[in-house]
């Protein structure tokens, strides 16, 4: 197993993480025709009901790896990682006793060919340049198994008679104190913002905001209520679907969240207006997520 061509890409996180890892691995794949498998063992032992291995209901192409395939591959179960601390320190032995094993640690895109000697890829690998070269093979592979709700196609044919734009506030894990050190918080000032610009360049748009709490969005962004053609979205769909009625907006004013991101980059269309942060992260480590052709405020 260990001389062949094999690659293995860990999951891990929510939705938006996964579709930037599988990005990652389509491009080792339809790139540089190598085999590769999908590690999704953090979620064996993952209880969150937010960060579950939600991909696998989309059209991807996917191998999954096996226990026992993955015990030759690495030295130490990255699957018990606890706290943080202990993590960080099952990575540098596992590195120091395996050279196969890679940690992206930036945020930053790393041409893949550079690191191609390694067997297994941990990271996030959150740049839109992963991308470049395979976007319609991309949204060909992100659409769902599954035919939407009834719900949730009533929502998708709505949002498509309107200018709709879809308004992205991510809150939920972000306001606890580690996290809002790393990403800060976007108030209302940034979205005011944005939607005037929005309002200079689309003919009658219609706002709708999305967000993982929606009834907390509407007592902290409450100011937002007073913008014309405004409506909080509230309806009781799966994240998946969720996902796509986002995608099925003309254009989008985004957080800083990888899930936030996908809605607004599936939008079909060159004509299409995206608004983000223009710092994705609050302390300041350097990021190339968002697309050129986006507007960053």
């Amino acid at each position: 197993f260990g001389g062949t061509k094999m690659k293995v890409v860990r999951f891990m996180g929510g939705l938006g993480n996964q579709f930037f890892q599988y990005v990652f691995l389509r491009r080792l794949e339809l790139f540089y025709g190598v085999e590769v498998k999908a590690d999704f063992s953090y979620y064996k032992t993952n209880s969150d009901t937010i960060r579950q291995p939600r991909i696998l209901n989309f059209n991807v192409r996917l191998n999954m790896i096996s226990d026992e395939e993955l015990a030759i591959i690495l030295h130490l179960d990255l699957r018990k990682e606890g706290k943080y601390v202990r993590y960080k320190l099952i990575r540098l032995l596992e590195k120091l006793t395996k050279r196969g094993y890679y940690f992206h640690k930036g945020n930053e895109y790393i041409n893949p060919k550079r690191i191609l000697s390694y067997t297994y890829y941990s990271g996030y690998w959150q740049s839109h340049n992963y991308l470049v070269g395979m976007e319609d093979q991309i949204k060909n592979e992100l659409k769902l198994k599954k035919p939407l709700s009834f719900k949730a196609q009533d929502c998708v044919n709505n949002v498509r008679k309107e200018n709709t734009v879809f308004v992205g506030i991510r809150l939920g894990d972000y306001l606890s104190e580690e996290n809002a050190k790393i990403f800060g918080f976007l108030d209302s000032t940034y979205y005011l913002k944005g939607i005037e610009i929005v309002k200079v360049n689309v003919s009658n748009p219609t706002f709708i905001v999305f967000s993982d709490d929606p009834k907390m969005a509407k007592e902290k962004f409450s100011t937002l209520s007073s913008v014309k053609n405004l409506f909080f979205f509230d309806d009781e769909v799966s994240v998946e679907e969720e996902l796509i009625i986002r995608a099925n907006c003309k254009h989008a004013i985004i957080s800083n969240s990888t899930y936030n991101w996908w809605g607004a980059w599936l939008i079909p269309g060159n004509d299409k207006m995206v608004i983000a942060p223009k710092q994705w992260f609050a302390d300041g480590r350097k990021s190339d997520i968002v697309p050129p052709d986006w507007i960053t405020i």
